[in-house]
Protein backbone atom coordinates (compact mmCIF):
# COMPACT_ATOMS: atom_id res chain seq x y z
CA UNK A 1 0.00 0.00 0.00
CA UNK A 2 1.36 3.41 -0.97
CA UNK A 3 1.97 5.99 1.75
CA UNK A 4 -0.87 8.26 0.53
CA UNK A 5 -3.33 5.36 0.56
CA UNK A 6 -2.22 4.42 4.08
CA UNK A 7 -2.87 7.96 5.28
CA UNK A 8 -6.36 7.89 3.76
CA UNK A 9 -7.00 4.48 5.29
CA UNK A 10 -5.79 5.66 8.70
CA UNK A 11 -8.06 8.74 8.93
CA UNK A 12 -11.29 6.84 9.57
CA UNK A 13 -9.89 4.62 12.39
CA UNK A 14 -8.37 7.67 14.10
CA UNK A 15 -11.79 9.38 13.91
CA UNK A 16 -13.48 6.32 15.47
CA UNK A 17 -10.94 6.13 18.30
CA UNK A 18 -11.14 9.85 19.05
CA UNK A 19 -14.95 9.91 18.86
CA UNK A 20 -15.39 7.04 21.32
CA UNK A 21 -12.75 8.27 23.77
CA UNK A 22 -14.40 11.71 23.84
CA UNK A 23 -17.98 10.34 23.92
CA UNK A 24 -17.03 7.94 26.74
CA UNK A 25 -15.34 10.62 28.84
CA UNK A 26 -18.13 13.19 28.32
CA UNK A 27 -20.84 10.70 29.34
CA UNK A 28 -18.87 9.70 32.45
CA UNK A 29 -18.38 13.35 33.43
CA UNK A 30 -22.10 14.09 33.01
CA UNK A 31 -23.08 11.03 35.05
CA UNK A 32 -20.57 11.88 37.78
CA UNK A 33 -21.88 15.46 37.96
CA UNK A 34 -25.59 14.60 37.90
CA UNK A 35 -25.98 11.36 39.86
CA UNK A 36 -24.85 10.34 43.32
CA UNK A 37 -22.81 7.12 43.41
CA UNK A 38 -24.89 4.00 44.13
CA UNK A 39 -27.94 6.07 45.09
CA UNK A 40 -29.59 7.72 42.11
CA UNK A 41 -31.25 5.84 39.28
CA UNK A 42 -33.04 7.19 36.23
CA UNK A 43 -35.42 4.62 34.72
CA UNK A 44 -35.32 4.80 30.93
CA UNK A 45 -37.36 1.65 30.20
CA UNK A 46 -39.11 0.74 33.45
CA UNK A 47 -37.93 -2.59 34.84
CA UNK A 48 -35.40 -3.10 32.02
CA UNK A 49 -32.96 -0.19 31.50
CA UNK A 50 -31.79 2.52 33.90
CA UNK A 51 -29.06 5.13 34.13
CA UNK A 52 -27.12 4.75 37.40
CA UNK A 53 -23.75 5.85 38.77
CA UNK A 54 -21.35 3.18 39.99
CA UNK A 55 -17.61 3.04 40.51
CA UNK A 56 -15.89 -0.14 39.35
CA UNK A 57 -12.28 -0.51 40.53
CA UNK A 58 -11.93 -3.80 38.62
CA UNK A 59 -12.43 -5.19 35.15
CA UNK A 60 -15.63 -6.73 33.78
CA UNK A 61 -18.06 -7.68 36.56
CA UNK A 62 -15.67 -6.07 39.05
CA UNK A 63 -13.06 -8.84 38.85
CA UNK A 64 -9.56 -7.87 40.01
CA UNK A 65 -11.08 -4.94 41.92
CA UNK A 66 -8.08 -4.76 44.22
CA UNK A 67 -5.70 -4.42 41.29
CA UNK A 68 -6.74 -1.16 39.60
CA UNK A 69 -3.14 -0.06 38.99
CA UNK A 70 -2.27 -3.37 37.34
CA UNK A 71 -5.40 -3.14 35.16
CA UNK A 72 -4.44 0.41 34.17
CA UNK A 73 -0.95 -0.75 33.19
CA UNK A 74 -2.34 -3.74 31.25
CA UNK A 75 -4.75 -1.48 29.37
CA UNK A 76 -1.88 0.87 28.53
CA UNK A 77 0.18 -2.02 27.15
CA UNK A 78 -2.84 -3.35 25.23
CA UNK A 79 -3.66 0.06 23.72
CA UNK A 80 -0.05 0.71 22.71
CA UNK A 81 0.24 -2.80 21.27
CA UNK A 82 -2.94 -2.43 19.22
CA UNK A 83 -1.85 0.98 17.95
CA UNK A 84 1.66 -0.24 17.04
CA UNK A 85 0.34 -3.31 15.24
CA UNK A 86 -2.76 -1.60 13.84
CA UNK A 87 -1.45 -1.40 10.30
CA UNK A 88 -0.48 -5.07 10.25
CA UNK A 89 -3.76 -6.16 11.81
CA UNK A 90 -6.11 -4.03 9.76
CA UNK A 91 -4.45 -2.78 6.57
CA UNK A 92 -6.85 -3.02 3.63
CA UNK A 93 -9.40 -4.70 5.92
CA UNK A 94 -11.99 -2.03 6.62
CA UNK A 95 -14.19 -4.19 8.84
CA UNK A 96 -11.28 -5.25 11.05
CA UNK A 97 -10.01 -1.67 11.13
CA UNK A 98 -13.39 -0.43 12.36
CA UNK A 99 -13.60 -3.18 14.99
CA UNK A 100 -10.05 -2.63 16.19
CA UNK A 101 -10.64 1.13 16.33
CA UNK A 102 -13.63 0.58 18.64
CA UNK A 103 -11.55 -1.70 20.85
CA UNK A 104 -8.72 0.85 21.03
CA UNK A 105 -11.14 3.72 21.77
CA UNK A 106 -12.86 1.76 24.53
CA UNK A 107 -9.57 0.61 26.04
CA UNK A 108 -8.26 4.18 26.14
CA UNK A 109 -11.55 5.47 27.61
CA UNK A 110 -11.43 3.07 30.54
CA UNK A 111 -7.66 3.46 30.90
CA UNK A 112 -8.11 7.22 31.44
CA UNK A 113 -10.51 6.49 34.31
CA UNK A 114 -8.18 3.96 35.90
CA UNK A 115 -5.17 6.29 35.80
CA UNK A 116 -6.97 9.43 36.97
CA UNK A 117 -9.77 8.10 39.19
CA UNK A 118 -8.53 4.63 40.24
CA UNK A 119 -11.88 3.23 39.09
CA UNK A 120 -14.08 3.11 36.01
CA UNK A 121 -17.38 5.00 36.02
CA UNK A 122 -20.24 2.74 34.91
CA UNK A 123 -23.79 3.90 34.33
CA UNK A 124 -25.76 1.73 31.89
CA UNK A 125 -27.82 -0.76 33.89
CA UNK A 126 -29.99 -3.54 32.47
CA UNK A 127 -32.30 -5.96 34.25
CA UNK A 128 -33.41 -9.20 32.64
CA UNK A 129 -36.21 -10.67 34.73
CA UNK A 130 -34.63 -11.18 38.13
CA UNK A 131 -31.04 -10.84 36.84
CA UNK A 132 -29.39 -7.44 37.31
CA UNK A 133 -26.62 -7.23 34.69
CA UNK A 134 -23.52 -5.39 36.00
CA UNK A 135 -23.52 -1.73 34.98
CA UNK A 136 -21.21 -0.75 32.14
CA UNK A 137 -20.29 2.31 30.08
CA UNK A 138 -19.68 3.56 26.53
CA UNK A 139 -16.08 2.29 26.53
CA UNK A 140 -17.22 -1.21 27.53
CA UNK A 141 -19.82 -1.11 24.77
CA UNK A 142 -17.24 0.00 22.19
CA UNK A 143 -14.90 -2.83 23.20
CA UNK A 144 -17.66 -5.45 23.01
CA UNK A 145 -19.02 -4.26 19.67
CA UNK A 146 -15.46 -3.89 18.35
CA UNK A 147 -14.61 -7.50 19.23
CA UNK A 148 -17.76 -8.73 17.48
CA UNK A 149 -17.05 -6.63 14.38
CA UNK A 150 -13.39 -7.68 14.28
CA UNK A 151 -14.32 -11.37 14.67
CA UNK A 152 -17.01 -11.08 11.98
CA UNK A 153 -14.55 -9.42 9.61
CA UNK A 154 -11.90 -12.04 10.31
CA UNK A 155 -14.33 -14.92 9.76
CA UNK A 156 -15.56 -13.30 6.56
CA UNK A 157 -11.96 -12.84 5.39
CA UNK A 158 -11.16 -16.50 6.15
CA UNK A 159 -14.24 -17.61 4.23
CA UNK A 160 -13.23 -15.49 1.21
CA UNK A 161 -9.68 -16.87 1.39
CA UNK A 162 -10.99 -20.44 1.44
CA UNK A 163 -13.23 -19.70 -1.54
CA UNK A 164 -10.29 -18.21 -3.45
CA UNK A 165 -8.11 -21.24 -2.67
CA UNK A 166 -10.95 -23.56 -3.65
CA UNK A 167 -11.45 -21.72 -6.95
CA UNK A 168 -7.73 -21.67 -7.72
CA UNK A 169 -7.48 -25.43 -7.09
CA UNK A 170 -10.45 -25.97 -9.42
CA UNK A 171 -8.58 -24.11 -12.20
CA UNK A 172 -5.33 -25.97 -11.60
CA UNK A 173 -7.06 -29.38 -11.74
CA UNK A 174 -8.69 -28.47 -15.09
CA UNK A 175 -5.33 -27.85 -16.83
Amino acid sequence: MKKDNWLNFFRFPVFIVAFFVIFDQVTKIVISDKLEVNRDSIPVIDGFFSIVHTKNPGAAWGIFGDHTNILAFISLIAAVGMIVFFRKLAEEKAIQAAGLSLIIGGTIGNMIDRFYLSHVTDFLSFTFGTYQFPAFNVADSAITVGVVIYAFGSLNLLKRKELCEENSSDYSSES
